[in-house]
């Protein structure tokens, strides 16, 4: 009887190992630079993520689409719990122009295995560049035009702290309008001195906007009667540590086949496909989000699943304008599953005369 309860405890122990699974959950996707100095040399930038699983995570892999971009990142495994980081460096000098380029991270995340990163921005040419170089009127300057807010859990609020200084001769009062419903602004100080600088505290209240997943947008703010185009950046996640026992007994579970080949498309044409994403579980599915930055192809929308139901998304892809070769693309979903929140989808085709 000892020897068959061993065997017994011993079958558990290696059911729960095969059962524990890392996971990556990333602060942010994207970094934008705004504006910088061409003579500034390498620019950096820090992504940082955290194992939201119960096994250890492992970056398989950390590579770059340009030569221009080099990631370190942490290299031993990151425990249940804990955060590792990856930092990226842009080598600004000799690319006077718009920065967008990606990074791609190999996991063994169980979710999310392979991750798409972005870095943005603009670098200005040399002697150009100011310490405040965004210019509001004929008095302000801004150090950037761009307010990262990083992650945001739905419902709560974040504040970005945006550089400002007075280069003209009089003190001046801010005053900052025209903002989208989930942005307040305060400035601090509320009045510059001559040659003074202070800042512009934006606050994103994420209950006032109604969408999920990654925020990226321009919007225009008055400051002092002229207006400055914003680019706004951020992610609004759920937070899924505060559902009930029963919420979770009873939550959504997401269910989509994650890769798709088109096989062989003809230059010029188009081809559909319908991804059917199913909920195996209780609760309505809800697709918070789809990040699809692909102009290749285009995804449809699906609102909510009912518990045990399916439905079709649909997907169409052109490949008018696109060379001949293989083609390898991601989107992913943002769902209110809290076991499997954002899936990954790979689609890849090969275009043919």
């Amino acid at each position: 009887m000892k020897k068959i309860g061993l065997l017994i405890a011993s079958a558990l122990l290696v059911t729960a190992s095969f059962a524990q699974k890392a996971e990556i959950a990333f602060d942010k996707t994207v970094h934008d630079y705004g504006q910088v100095n061409e003579e500034d040399g390498k620019v950096k930038c820090t992504f940082e993520f955290t194992n939201t699983g119960d096994a250890p995570l492992v970056l398989n892999s950390v590579t770059a689409s340009c030569g221009c971009t080099s990631p370190s990142w942490t290299r031993e495994p990151v425990a249940p719990g804990a955060k590792g980081k990856i930092d990226v460096e842009y080598s600004a000098s000799g690319r006077v122009g718009p920065i967008n380029k990606s990074i791609t991270v190999k996991s063994n995340a169980a979710t999310n295995g392979t991750e798409l990163l972005r870095i943005t921005g603009e670098v200005l040419p040399r002697g150009q560049a100011k310490p405040f170089a965004i210019a509001v009127g004929d008095n302000f300057r801004l150090k950037t035009n761009v307010a990262d807010f990083g992650k945001i859990e739905k419902g709560n609020s974040v504040i970005y702290s945006l550089d400002i200084q007075n280069v003209g001769k009089e003190t001046v009062k801010i005053a900052v309008e025209n903002l989208p419903t989930y942005l307040t602004a305060v400035a601090a100080p509320a009045q510059l001195k001559e040659s003074e600088k202070g800042k512009i505290n934006l606050t994103f209240n994420s209950a006032n906007l109604p969408s999920w997943g990654q925020v990226n947008e321009k919007v225009t703010i008055t400051i002092n009667g002229t207006q400055l185009p914003l680019t706004v950046n951020g992610t609004i996640i759920d937070n899924f540590a505060k559902l009930t026992k029963e919420q979770k007994q009873n939550a959504p579970i997401a269910d989509v086949t994650a890769t798709y080949s088109f096989g062989q498309v003809k230059a010029g044409t188009k081809k559909s496909y319908k991804l059917k994403i199913a909920n195996k579980g209780v609760d309505a599915l809800e697709i918070r989000y789809i990040d699809n930055k692909n102009p290749e192809f285009a995804v449809g929308k699906i609102k909510a699943i009912a518990g045990g139901k399916s439905a079709n998304l649909d997907i169409e892809l052109a490949t008018k304008g696109q060379a001949e070769g293989s083609y390898k693309k991601t989107f992913t979903v943002q769902t209110n599953d809290p076991n499997n929140p954002v899936v990954l989808v790979t689609l890849d085709w090969t275009v043919v005369k």
